[in-house]
């Protein structure tokens, strides 16, 4: 079958705590929608009011595949996520089509039904690049070069991070936006502090966000769009804590800026009235490889312009009719600094760069 003829690409079965549940959504999910992929998720996609039991049985019938998220949690009391995986299972009982992708979490005993399928380990951290290789392949991704998303640390209980866990040694201090004085465009400066007593090795610089309004409309439609931007854009490191003291640039020269470097961008738009909203989500993720020696504090000016926008996939069913907007429901965006173990600290933004690749 075309993944046309599924309204979703994949569906994530996990457990409803913490921590699996805040890292496939805070982490996973974003991480396999940068790469083009339409993702089922319960709290986003099923809707209120309606049987739990029933609307896991739609959500699985409209995903090509579903991914299940496993740790001893998964399979602990009566959660009912064992329903998903094994109607899953039904759709595909001789594993021919990866119809069932089981995701080793963390370490844990797999059931005897589950057992002959081929897993994805994310337990092993020198494996996990290659692991989401395959997973992406596997799930027929657009776009492949997608950093994996920050895994739970080695040897992690499935339980809450306790209270007095040490933070992150770098600070994403402040964000000031930036406009060209001519044309069209945006920039951010963005302020670091290390917090480290030895160097900090940086791979990437992060803008995602998510915005979704309430929308009803006289007919029902689900339409959803995924593009790609291309982006031009450049990255010049300000100096250190000397010269970015109080720094409160606004416009720069478009002109006299370097865009010898690329970027793309991921944005989505849904319209979606049987559920009720409409949606707006992207991510982009620059690479910078900079290193913030011991105590550092630097500021990176990023600059972007668009060149190129492209529609990946188009979905639709329904007739639009007429559709009215309401209300904020989510609204939420950050720029975030990756290191190179994978693990990031991000600061709230607005949102501007929104905006800015879908105008």
């Amino acid at each position: 079958m075309a993944n046309d003829e599924f309204q979703y690409d994949v569906f994530l079965s996990y457990r409803w705590s913490d921590p699996d549940q805040s890292w496939v959504r805070d982490h996973l999910a974003p991480a396999l929608r940068a790469a083009g992929l339409r993702v089922c998720l319960d709290v986003e996609d099923f809707v209120p009011g309606r049987d739990l039991v029933l609307e896991m049985g739609r959500s699985g019938s409209e995903s090509k595949r579903a991914l299940c998220i496993l740790s001893p949690a998964y399979f602990d009391g009566n959660r009912m996520v064992g329903f998903e995986a094994l109607m899953a299972r039904r759709k595909d009982p001789m594993g021919l089509d990866s119809g069932l992708i089981p995701f080793l979490l963390s370490r844990v005993e797999i059931p005897e039904w589950l057992r002959g399928l081929v897993p994805v380990d994310w337990t092993r951290p020198n494996e996990r690049a290659r692991e989401w290789r395959k997973l992406l392949a596997v799930l027929e991704a657009p776009t492949l070069d997608v950093p994996p998303p920050p895994s739970l640390s080695p040897g992690l209980a499935p339980q809450a991070p306790a209270p007095d866990a040490p933070p992150l040694p770098l600070q994403v201090q402040e964000i000031v936006k930036l406009s060209p004085r001519r044309g069209a465009g945006i920039g951010f400066d963005i302020i670091l502090q290390s917090l480290s007593t030895s160097d900090i090795h940086l791979d990437a610089i992060e803008l995602s966000g998510r915005t979704r309004i309430g929308a009803r409309g006289a007919s029902t439609v689900i339409d959803r769009t995924v593009f790609r931007v291309e982006l031009a854009s450049s990255i010049v490191p300000l100096g250190g804590a000397r010269r970015t003291r109080g720094i409160k640039a606004v416009v720069y020269d478009e002109s006299e800026t370097d865009w010898g470097l690329a970027g793309t961008a991921r944005y989505e738009f849904e319209l979606n009235t049987d559920q009720g909203f409409k949606r707006w989500e992207y991510f982009v993720s620059i690479p910078i490889f900079l290193t913030l020696e011991p105590r550092e504090r630097i500021a990176i000016r990023m600059l972007f312009r668009k060149t190129r926008l492209v529609t990946i996939r188009r979905s639709k069913r329904g007739t639009f009719k007429a559709c009215v907007s309401f209300g904020i429901l989510e609204d939420n965006h950050a720029i975030a600094a990756r290191f190179d173990t994978g693990q990031s600290v991000a600061a709230k933004a607005d949102g501007s760069f929104l905006e800015f690749i879908s105008s």
